[in-house]
């Protein structure tokens, strides 16, 4: 029957999608080129063919797949926004706000073919071979069969004497400990092409065409402030480690980190003995801070906590030393406010919500026993200390575009000068460990202005900061009364959380940030497949291609900085999946019958791991992030990009999609971390990690013309009526036209001479574009919008859908648009990084 243009060019592509671009073979033509002549039938009567088709079954086992090897000692947990201290934080659990039973369902295990002590690879590469054999040459079966159940019987009782005795060097991994029930997880989020809005041209708005229809139907469910692509991933990874920890907690034999996931999994989930205990487990600390009698004292209580890892005044970093990056040093940086940002203490605008945390610290205060009277002056005394603080402190824009600003290396003795009095020789001796040679103070105004608080401010208002202070840190972990005080003011008046987070994803959440990397093996195990490897290194290696090609034509870049980037990116690593080693965990560290105190311990032997760095080798195994984290970075002192488990999957990466997803999804994610190296950031790292500006004056003039152009394009954008920071975000949304850039032309480059499979009727360069703006598809709330725009140096989702692609003449070109249009900037107002 006729057939229509269209259909044809989509039954056309769906074929050479199937085959890689290439046309489809006979099935004829397919056998002759894998055994050179037509394929005879396999006769299943005789008992030759019958063992034939048995090793033929039994060719279904697992591949085996390499494990880390066992961890002496693991990757230090670094604090979030790429390892500094962060100036402000909008920290929240993304999950469907609906009680999902807490007891993970478990799964059986499919019985293997052949008995488990027969190493699965050995017993592949024998049934492989014997059976191709039988297939290729029926004549010569028998032969084949009688050496393949030698070898077989041999394979089996060399693995039964390994099983029996041990064997140092066996690599053949253990199978999983915990099964996950698939139906229980929420579906992947995929690129759906009939979800696109079609009344709405690509031209115009990029992100509207791709995901108005979904932004304009989805409903925020209560109790949470943003969904979106990204959310989804961290939903499941939330609910794959729901099943996790259940099956861990009911584990008879757990190993050290597994044990401190079952008692932090069963100490949170007994609500009925936290709210026996009320306030008890906190009133060693707290009667601490009331014993409290001069300056000498509180000295020590501080120097004390900072021990602990509950310091709240300043913040202790274990970061490679930015002068000589083989080595750590100790990074001090401020720290002691309850507002996300400096700024806010004194701008007109956020004086509701200054009132609101200061109503927030007398009703903490009141919790613990202090009369209501008291409560109230003491907040507002707290509150004046953070007020000075904040005057000294540097704004959450200066402390993401700046690394000076952290970097100050000085001696002991200098560092005591510069913050009034504080003794460093003290601080350290009360850690634990030989004081440094020198250290990095960082922010000097902050930290003169905290010396000389601590020597002058009243006791009395120093008593009440600390007591207000470890109330609301531990409140997360306590009776529901501090859970609710806590909720109101941190979710409920500063991101506009309308509903309750359900206990399971609460504890969760807190498990991850006070032992995350206790799941991580758990979650690896459970989670990532060894198949994706090999595509994974395919598109990778496109990628560094294509970023040392586009360098060499970098305009603003003259020859001795191209030749510099280049040899830079040459020596940029990847780490995907999961880190080298797991980190160590001591046996009984938790007990399962304090959630505080459980929690309490877990940080402060990650506060220990951290500081018993200083002055050491650098660990380059370590991970900043664990494999469960739905995100990924560039290190700039280490010149690596590492991306976590969790984020292997779709919309980002799936081995089975076609090209233009996988390069649309996860290579832009990799040539994003990329393009850090080179911006007004990692620019002033060299290939090595050290801290060097290798750049001409002519190179730092060409990119401030540029970066002010992007400055100014994103700052015309705007969001819920505000405009974007376009400063702030000035990294990232480099980082963004870079990775658009070099993924395409990799793509471009790997798809060469291979027709387009015009996938749902959408050419190769259309998908791409469009997975990469479903990627940023984002629903928030208002309060959670203006908290992300000026705490988040990245552009909200909308922004990103759209800012990068209009800059670059592919897209243009792909969607046929006419140049001045929204999407398709002509080419005085184009800006091109990398």
């Amino acid at each position: 029957m006729p057939i229509d243009p269209t259909s044809a060019r989509l039954a056309q592509g769906n074929h050479q999608r199937m085959h890689a671009g290439r046309a489809a073979p006979t099935r004829l033509a397919t056998r002759q080129q894998r055994f050179g002549r037509p394929t005879p039938a396999l006769n299943p009567h005789g008992v030759a063919n019958l063992a034939a088709l048995l090793l033929l079954a039994s060719s279904a086992l697992p591949r085996s797949t390499a494990v880390p090897l066992p961890a002496d000692r693991g990757p230090a947990d670094f604090p979030a926004h790429g390892g500094w201290p962060p100036g402000a934080g909008a920290a929240d659990v993304s999950i469907a706000m609906h009680d999902i039973p807490a007891a993970a369902p478990s799964a059986s295990a499919d019985s293997p073919l052949l008995h488990p002590v027969v190493p699965s690879s050995v017993a592949n590469f024998i049934t492989d071979a014997t059976t191709a054999t039988c297939v290729r040459r029926p004549r010569h079966c028998g032969a084949a069969l009688a050496t393949g159940t030698l070898l077989l019987g041999s394979a089996g009782i060399g693995a039964l004497l390994v099983h029996l005795l041990g064997h140092p060097d066996a690599t053949e991994p253990a199978p999983s400990r915990f099964q996950l029930d698939p139906s229980a997880l929420p579906p992947l989020p995929r690129f759906d092409a009939g979800e696109m809005d079609i009344t709405r041209s690509p031209c115009q708005s990029l992100g509207a065409h791709v995901n108005a229809r979904w932004e304009e139907s989805a409903q925020l469910t209560p109790g949470r402030t943003r969904e979106g692509t990204f959310d989804k991933l961290r939903d499941r990874s939330l609910l794959v480690r729901l099943q996790l920890a259940g099956q861990i907690a009911a584990h008879p034999h757990p190993d050290a980190a597994e044990k401190i996931i079952a008692d932090l999994w069963t100490g949170g989930m007994d609500t009925a003995h936290i709210e026996a205990r009320g306030i008890a487990p906190l009133l060693p600390q707290l009667q601490a801070i009331e014993q409290l009698t001069d300056r000498q004292t509180l000295f020590q209580h501080l120097f004390q906590i900072a021990a602990q890892g509950r310091n709240p005044l300043f913040a202790l970093t274990v970061l490679p030393d930015l002068r000589h990056p083989s080595r750590s040093m100790a990074y001090l940086a401020q720290g002691g406010l309850g507002l996300p940002d400096s700024g806010w203490y004194a701008e007109p605008g956020r004086a509701p919500l200054v009132q609101a945390y200061q109503a927030h610290i007398a009703r903490t205060l009141q919790l613990s026993g202090m009369p209501a009277d008291e409560a109230v002056a003491a907040a507002s005394n707290v509150l004046g200390l953070e007020r000075k603080l904040a005057a000294a402190s540097k704004a959450f824009a200066e402390l993401t575009a700046d690394v000076s600003i952290y970097y100050h290396p000085v001696s002991l003795e200098q560092a005591r000068i510069e913050s009034n009095g504080i003794d460093w020789h003290q601080f350290f001796q009360a850690q634990g460990i030989e004081a440094p040679d020198s250290i990095s103070l960082g922010m000097q105004e902050f930290f003169a202005e905290a010396g000389r608080l601590l020597g002058s401010a009243p006791l009395d208002h120093w008593k009440a900061y600390l007591r207000f202070h470890a109330l609301d840190a531990a409140a997360p972990y306590m009776s529901e009364a501090f859970v609710a005080a806590h909720r109101a003011f941190h979710d409920v008046a500063l991101k506009g959380r309308e509903g309750e987070i359900p206990r399971w994803a609460r504890v969760l959440d807190i498990i991850e940030r006070s032992a995350g990397s206790a799941f991580s093996k758990a979650y690896v195990d459970a989670t990532l497949s060894p198949h994706s490897a090999q595509r994974m290194q395919a598109l990778t290696s496109a990628l560094h291609d294509a970023l040392v090609r586009r360098l060499q034509a970098v305009p603003w870049m003259d020859d001795a900085t191209r030749h510099q980037a280049a040899e830079k990116a040459r020596r940029m690593r990847l780490e995907h999946g999961q880190p080298k080693r797991w980190q160590a965990w001591p046996e009984g560290l938790t007990h399962g019958q304090d959630f505080l105190h459980d929690v309490q311990a877990a940080q402060a032997f990650t506060h220990r791991h951290n500081i018993n760095g200083i002055g050491q080798a650098l660990d380059t195994d370590a991970w900043k992030m664990t494999p469960q984290t739905v995100d990924a970075y560039y290190d700039a002192t280490q010149n690596r990009i590492v991306l976590p488990a969790a984020l292997l999957q779709p919309p980002f990466f799936d081995p089975d999609a076609d090209d233009a997803l996988n390069f649309g999804g996860i290579a832009v994610i990799i040539a994003h971390e990329m393009a850090h190296g080179f911006d007004s950031l990692g620019s002033q790292f060299a290939a090595d990690g050290s801290l060097r500006d290798g750049w001409s004056e002519d190179d730092h003039r060409r990119f401030n013309s540029l970066a002010a152009r992007v400055e100014a394009q994103f700052g015309q954008y705007q969001v819920d009526g505000r405009p974007v920071d376009g400063a702030l975000t000035l990294d990232e949304n480099l980082a963004d036209l870079g990775a658009l850039a070099i993924a395409f032309d990799a793509m471009q480059a790997a798809t060469a001479g291979i027709p387009d499979p015009m996938v749902d009727g959408m050419t190769r360069a259309q998908r791409f574009f469009a997975n990469f703006a479903f990627s940023w598809r984002t629903l928030a709330t208002p309060q959670r919008i203006a908290l992300d725009m000026v705490t988040d140096n990245h552009a909200p989702g909308t922004v990103r859908a759209d800012g990068a692609p209009s800059n670059m003449p592919a897209f243009a070109q792909a969607f046929n648009c006419t140049p001045g249009d929204p999407m398709a900037r002509r080419d005085a107002d184009r800006v091109t990084f990398l």
